[in-house]
């Protein structure tokens, strides 16, 4: 297998990590420079049309281009450790909780740096007002996460899961836009508890 894969970008770093807890290796690492456009070259296009990373190759020609998709088909691959559900309602959970983080909080973060950070400037159409706005929503959905984790060990089980690995990772590209965790005590709490996991090296 191969993975397409840009060492400074959130969502496929969400999907290294999620590799490292399962220890899946003997994997191809294919690296591109997004700041050189390298993700809309021909070669690359012919192999996802969105020229987004992550791209896992799992055969000749066949590609899955989604981190979310890509933890599943390695969870599929390998039950253990278990990531995504044991049974019915946990899995629902991680579900819930999966869309909630990339809804309120991964997008926003995402708007906030699209908007406001040069590395976009002619790569994309801006809108200024629009990441003070993505920042507000971003920061209004920590303080949200903040009181669920004042009773909780971990986001959408009572065990580590996926959703730790993504809100770890949206979290931690937050700093970029200057998002980030301040005085919100449970969440600062369970942010060092995942960081302190080997995984997160990935």
């Amino acid at each position: 297998m191969k993975f397409y894969d840009s060492k400074h970008a959130p969502s496929p770093r969400r999907a290294r990590i999620f590799m490292a807890e399962k220890g899946i290796e003997g994997i191809e690492f294919i690296q591109l420079d997004l700041s050189k456009g390298e993700q809309f070259s021909d070669w690359f296009k012919e192999i996802n049309p969105l020229s987004t990373v992550p791209v896992l190759e799992v055969d000749e020609g066949l590609y899955i281009s989604d981190s979310s998709a890509i933890e599943l088909y390695f969870e599929e691959m390998q039950q253990e450790p278990n990531l995504l559900g044991r049974d019915m309602y946990e899995k629902a959970q991680i579900q819930m909780w999966d869309s909630r983080i990339s809804q309120y909080l991964y997008a926003p973060i995402g708007g906030a740096f699209r908007h406001g950070h040069d590395f976009f400037k002619g790569i994309h159409e801006q809108i200024p007002q629009w990441a003070p706005y993505s920042k507000s929503k971003a920061e209004t959905f920590m303080d949200f996460l903040n009181e669920h984790l004042a009773t909780h060990d971990f986001i959408a089980s009572d065990r580590f899961t996926a959703v730790d690995i993504n809100a770890y990772v949206a979290i931690d590209f937050g700093k970029v836009s200057d998002i980030r965790t301040g005085d919100r005590e449970h969440l600062q709490k369970w942010y060092e508890v995942i960081n302190s996991r080997a995984s997160t090296q990935a």
